[in-house]
């Protein structure tokens, strides 16, 4: 019997766009709603994960060698956020229901090459257990994860909804905006002696 409860969760609303990304000469800064500058255009990319809250992440270059990204973390005062962490990324997410490009609740952090969740208070939501953690496309709060080359499904509360035992999970693709893509499913592979077997 799953506890529904355990596995229930609440994507943050964006309640009003405070804050735009200001692309000036090719460099990335942040402009409030009101036209006043925020984060100088100095930056080779910024993600505001959620436009209604001040947390701002500068990207100030990419690491091809540790595939990071270098990043500051920055609040509406241009006080730095987060600087316990090696790297905070935003996580790209497609959706037919909003035209923000990111998951609106939790960002990624890394520690020591590995990754975990936090939300946009920065609280610590999984340790930096995982490979890598990937939105899953449509359906907002939810993960892919990769551990010790297995993947996994876990949702932006930490709880794991398919363990790291599959050598692939995909989306089922079924969506139904009337429910909020709850019914949504995954398609899992498992390598067996006979083959790949997919469930």
């Amino acid at each position: 019997i799953i506890n529904e409860v355990q596995f229930h969760y609440e994507v943050e609303e964006i309640s009003e766009y405070n804050y735009f990304v200001l692309i000036q000469e090719n460099q990335y800064g942040v402009v409030d709603k009101n036209g006043n500058v925020i984060i100088e255009p100095n930056y080779m990319a910024v993600q505001i994960p959620n436009p209604s809250k001040p947390i701002f992440i500068c990207v100030n270059s990419y690491n091809k060698d540790s595939n990071q990204y270098d990043t500051i973390v920055y609040n509406e005062k241009k006080e730095e956020l987060l600087s316990e962490y090696e790297s905070i990324q935003a996580l790209s997410i497609d959706t037919d229901i909003e035209s923000n490009p990111y998951e609106k609740s939790v960002v990624k952090y890394s520690q020591d090459g590995k990754y975990g969740l936090l939300d946009l208070e920065g609280k610590k939501i999984t340790d930096p257990i995982y490979d890598d953690i990937s939105s899953v496309n449509y359906k907002e709060g939810t993960f892919t994860v990769k551990q010790d080359g297995k993947v996994g499904v876990i949702n932006m509360k930490g709880k794991v909804i398919v363990p790291c035992e599959y050598e692939t999970i995909t989306s089922d693709n079924y969506y139904n905006e009337a429910d909020n893509n709850k019914t949504t499913g995954f398609i899992v592979s498992k390598k067996t002696d006979q083959g790949y077997r997919y469930g």
